[in-house]
C-alpha cells in the first residue's frame, strides 16, 4: 500500500503514528491525522462513531506466543483457563488487543491474569516473550514479520481468538484532498 500510496501521480508526504487507538482517533477528530487505517471495536463509541467514517478493509488475526521451550508452545491445543496460570507480557490497559485478550478469557467464564509486564509495543513483547518472561499475544503479521529466529512459538488455543476487524477511518464531516489517495493505494474505490 505505501508502495502505491508514495508512488502514486500525486506528490504525497506519509506520516506513520503508531500509537494506541483511543490516542489515534482524538488525533484525527482534532484534524491532526487526514485518516486511520487502524483496528476498531466492534461498537465504537457514541461519541466518535457519528463523527468518523469506517470502510473495513480485512480482519487482523491475533496470536497468543510463548518462548520457543515453553510446554505451551509445543501443545497441540490450549484451554484458556490453563493460559490464566502463566506469567503475561500484555498490551496496555487502554488498548485494543489487551481488551480483546481479556474478553477471551471472559468468554470461557476465567478472569484475565494481572500482566508481569505492560508494554504497548508488539515487537518489544515478542522479544520480550523471546527472553523467557512471560506469554504474549500480538498480531499474526507482527510475529511472522519480526520473531526472532526459532525463540518465539504461536500457542494454539482452544476456542482461537476471532479476527479484528481494521479499517480506513476518516472524518465524516471533512473529507482530506489525499484521502482519495489513499483509498486508491488501499484498493478501495
Amino acid at each position: 500500500m505505501l508502495t502505491r500510496l508514495t508512488h502514486g501521480e500525486q506528490r504525497v508526504r506519509v506520516q506513520l503514528m503508531e500509537e494506541r487507538v483511543p490516542l489515534l482517533v482524538q488525533a484525527l477528530l482534532q484534524g491532526q491525522l487526514d485518516a486511520l487505517v487502524s483496528s476498531y471495536p466492534a461498537r465504537m463509541p457514541d461519541t466518535n462513531g457519528a463523527a468518523l467514517r469506517y470502510e473495513r478493509l480485512f480482519d487482523a488475526d491475533f496470536t497468543v506466543i510463548a518462548p520457543a521451550g515453553h510446554a505451551l508452545a509445543r501443545a497441540r491445543k490450549v484451554r484458556w483457563q490453563r493460559l490464566a496460570d502463566e506469567r503475561w507480557i500484555m498490551p496496555a490497559n487502554s488498548s485494543m488487543a489487551r481488551r480483546m485478550l481479556e474478553e477471551s478469557f471472559l468468554r470461557v467464564g476465567v478472569m484475565a491474569p494481572v500482566p508481569v509486564i505492560e508494554s504497548t509495543s508488539p515487537v518489544t513483547n515478542v522479544r520480550l516473550v523471546a527472553q523467557g518472561l512471560g506469554l504474549s499475544i500480538v498480531p499474526a503479521a507482527v510475529l511472522a514479520s519480526t520473531g526472532p529466529a526459532g525463540k518465539v512459538k504461536a500457542v494454539k488455543v482452544d476456542p482461537a481468538i476471532p479476527g479484528y476487524p481494521v479499517a480506513l477511518i476518516y472524518r465524516a464531516e471533512v473529507e482530506s484532498p489525499r484521502l482519495p489517495s489513499l483509498r486508491a493505494a488501499l484498493g478501495l474505490r
